[in-house]
C-alpha cells in the first residue's frame, strides 16, 4: 500500500512521509552556475542545478525569477521560479525540453507516479507536455520512449497565472531488460514546452513559444499529488554536490574539506588531496580552474570521492580566490 494511503486512529488520509520527492532542486534554490538568465544549449545544463535541456530550433533563455514575500500564487513561501523564454519557432522538427535525470532506472518502475507542479506562461493556452522516459545505462537495454500508460505524454493547459498542476501515469515496468550500474542508468521527467508535428510522442503539442514559468516541481510514487516537500537548502545543496560541484570564489564553504600534501622522493614531485563535500555519482570531469597560489597543477587525477593535484613546487596550494568545476552530470 504506498504511504499516501496511509491512515490516522482518526480514519484521515496523511500525506507521505518525508523525502517523497523523487526531483533534486524542484523549488530551483541551487544555483551553482550562478544566478541571472542563460541560454540553454541542447543536451546541456544552463544555470539551475539538476535541470537539463534539449533542444532544437527553439532559442531558449532560462532566468532564475524571485518571488515576492508574502505572495499567495505559490504557498509555502517558495524564494524562486525558473522562468523559460521560447523564441518563436514553426519547424516541423523543433522543439525545447526542460527534463530531469532521476538517477537509477529502477526508480518508480511499474509504479503509478503522480507529477504535481505551478506553472504559468506570457501566452494564454500554451501547454506543456509531461513525458516519462527509461534510460538503462551503460551496456544495458535500449532507451525507452513514453514509458508511461498510453505511451504518449500528458498535456496540461496553462494560463497567465499561476496554478497547481498534476499527471497521475504509470511508469513501464523494467521487466526483461538488461540494466547497466544503477548510477548511469535514470527514469527521466521530460517537460516539453514546443514540439513541432514531428513528434508525435508529444501528443500534438505543437510549436509554442513566449515565457513559460515553473515552481515547486514535485514527483511521488501512488495517485496523489501530496503538498510540496520543502526542504532546507543545505540538504539541496548536498543533493546536488553528487551531479555537480563549483568550488567558491570566496566564503566559508570551503572549511570542512580535508587537504594533504607530500612528495614522491623528490623535491619537484608534490601531490595534494582534495576532499569533495560529497561522493560523486561517477568519476567527474575537471575544468574552468582559476586562482591557484604560484603554479596551476601539471596533473589531475579525478576519483569519485577526492582529486589528486600534481606539481613541481612544493609552495603552490589553493586558497579562498581558487575555483575549480567538478562535473559528475548524468
Amino acid at each position: 500500500m504506498p504511504l499516501s494511503k496511509i491512515q490516522t486512529v482518526d480514519n484521515q488520509v496523511i500525506p507521505n512521509l518525508g523525502r517523497r520527492n523523487k526531483i533534486i532542486n524542484g523549488d530551483f534554490q541551487v544555483f551553482q552556475k550562478g544566478s541571472g538568465g542563460a541560454t540553454a544549449a541542447d543536451n546541456a545544463y544552463a544555470k539551475t542545478d539538476r535541470f537539463k535541456y534539449f533542444i532544437s530550433g527553439v532559442t531558449t533563455t532560462q532566468d532564475q525569477q524571485s518571488f515576492t514575500h508574502g505572495q499567495t500564487d505559490v504557498p509555502g513561501e517558495p524564494t524562486y521560479f525558473m522562468r523559460n523564454t521560447l523564441a518563436s519557432n514553426s519547424g516541423s522538427s523543433n522543439y525545447s525540453i526542460l527534463a530531469q535525470h532521476i538517477e537509477d532506472v529502477k526508480t518508480c518502475a511499474g509504479q503509478e507516479v503522480t507529477l504535481s507542479f505551478y506553472a504559468k506562461s506570457s501566452v494564454n493556452g500554451n501547454k506543456v507536455a509531461i513525458e516519462f522516459n527509461q534510460s538503462f545505462g551503460t551496456g544495458g537495454s535500449n532507451r525507452v520512449t513514453s514509458a508511461q500508460t498510453g505511451d504518449t505524454a500528458q498535456l496540461v493547459t496553462l494560463t497567465t497565472s499561476f496554478a497547481r498542476y498534476t499527471v497521475t501515469t504509470t511508469i513501464d515496468s523494467i521487466a526483461g531488460k538488461t540494466l547497466g550500474p544503477s548510477n548511469t542508468s535514470f527514469l527521466e521527467l521530460y517537460m516539453w514546452m514546443s514540439g513541432g508535428s514531428d513528434y508525435s510522442r508529444a501528443n500534438g503539442l505543437g510549436n509554442q513559444s513566449g515565457d513559460f514559468d515553473f515552481a515547486d516541481i514535485q514527483l511521488e510514487t501512488g495517485d496523489v499529488a501530496t503538498p510540496f516537500e520543502r526542504r532546507p537548502f543545505h540538504e539541496q545543496e548536498h543533493d546536488c554536490h553528487r551531479y555537480y560541484y563549483k568550488r567558491p570564489a570566496q566564503g566559508t564553504q570551503e572549511d570542512d574539506l580535508i587537504l594533504s600534501s607530500d612528495y614522491n622522493n623528490s623535491t619537484s614531485n608534490f601531490w595534494m588531496e582534495y576532499y569533495y563535500p560529497r561522493k560523486m555519482r561517477v568519476r567527474p570531469s575537471y575544468s574552468s580552474a582559476s586562482g591557484w597560489v604560484t603554479q596551476t597543477p601539471q596533473t589531475i587525477n579525478e576519483g569519485e570521492r577526492h582529486v589528486a593535484f600534481q606539481f613541481t613546487n612544493g609552495s603552490a596550494y589553493l586558497d579562498r580566490s581558487t575555483t575549480f568545476v567538478l562535473d559528475a552530470n548524468n
